[in-house]
């Protein structure tokens, strides 16, 4: 058995798909699919299939829901059927593979933590996965009950942030041509989000649009003033400092290259596009090191001027010799 939540509620049985009873049986499948494996007491279930306001006799009713749930879920014979009725309550046993709320949770938690591991291939592969299982919106059809408000809500924030999740993934994969149209959208329709600004700029500078992603920090710096009296945040200023700075730690790593290969090759993508990508690779790590050389001197490093003075001699001017980050 599937039940599907990602758009209109869709329950199937090997490849069929039931028909179900009314709008607020729906409504309850709903609220327990959405807390699978887990007991929803029967107040819980009566508060907020009524909103709060129910009916005298609400529980006889709700058994009776229950009921009718239980005779369309039984497939394979009484009590053959997902739906337990444990003490003061009920659940819904099923593996969360049968589950596409579970499943959508599970991969956009997955991306996130891959994110953080400094694994941009596999994360993206985690948000493409979760934004997948999305089929319209979701329960639109039970909107005015105010717990699938609540759960709709919550799914719509896990979107966004699996969209962002995506974006970011996209950005640290060197792919920032795919990510920037996108990412100008959203700041655009989403003004005070620092997250996405702060993302927005870190591509507009790996593409060489420096000048860019200072405008769209003084943008966003001027909304958050203007509309809600704050500064932005410190991790965006930290981020503002750094491409001041030209610091070198904010492009791509050599890893890229390899990812880029991986991704294309696994998707099939042709040598002349292969050899196109790889190039544009190589390109901003030729960025990178014009910017480390910047900072130390020009490419003859160790002389200087008509005097042929070593680097390292040079350099002990101000301290002890610094190598070089490779």
């Amino acid at each position: 058995m599937l039940i599907d939540v990602l758009g209109p509620l869709r329950v199937r049985v090997a490849e069929r798909e039931l028909a179900l009873p009314s709008h607020r049986e729906r409504a309850l499948l709903v609220l327990l699919a959405s807390r699978a494996n887990q007991v929803v007491s029967a107040d819980r279930l009566v508060e907020e299939l009524w909103d709060g306001a129910p009916p005298a006799g609400a529980k006889i009713t709700l058994r009776s829901y229950i009921s009718h749930l239980r005779r369309l879920l039984d497939v394979d014979g009484p009590g053959t059927g997902p739906i337990a009725t444990v003490a003061r309550g009920y659940r819904l046993v099923m593996s969360p593979d049968d589950l596409d709320v579970s499943r959508f949770r599970e991969h956009v938690a997955a991306g996130h933590r891959h994110l953080r591991e400094e694994k941009p291939r596999v994360a993206l592969d985690d948000f493409d996965q979760a934004l997948a299982l999305w089929r319209g919106d979701p329960l639109h059809e039970l909107a005015h009950h105010s717990a699938v408000l609540a759960l709709t809500a919550e799914l719509d924030a896990l979107r966004e942030g699996a969209r962002e999740g995506r974006l970011r993934a996209l950005v640290d994969l060197g792919r920032h041509a795919e990510a920037l149209p996108v990412l100008e959208s959203l700041a655009t329709r989403e003004p005070h989000r620092e997250s996405l600004h702060e993302l927005l700029m870190l591509a507009l500078h790996r593409s060489g649009r420096t000048a860019d992603a200072l405008d769209a920090h003084r943008r966003l710096r001027d909304s958050l003033r203007e509309q809600l009296g704050i500064d932005p945040g410190q991790q965006i200023g930290q981020l503002l400092e750094s491409i001041l700075n030209r610091d070198p730690r904010l492009e791509l790593s050599g890893s890229v290259s390899h990812d880029l290969v991986a991704a294309r090759t696994d998707a099939g993508q042709s040598t002349k596009d292969l050899i196109i990508e790889l190039t544009r690779a190589v390109e901003s790590m030729s960025v990178q090191l014009a910017r480390v050389l910047s900072t130390v001197g020009s490419p003859d490093v160790g002389w200087q001027g008509g005097e042929r003075e070593p680097w390292t001699r040079r350099s002990s001017a101000h301290g002890a010799p610094t190598a070089m980050a490779s």
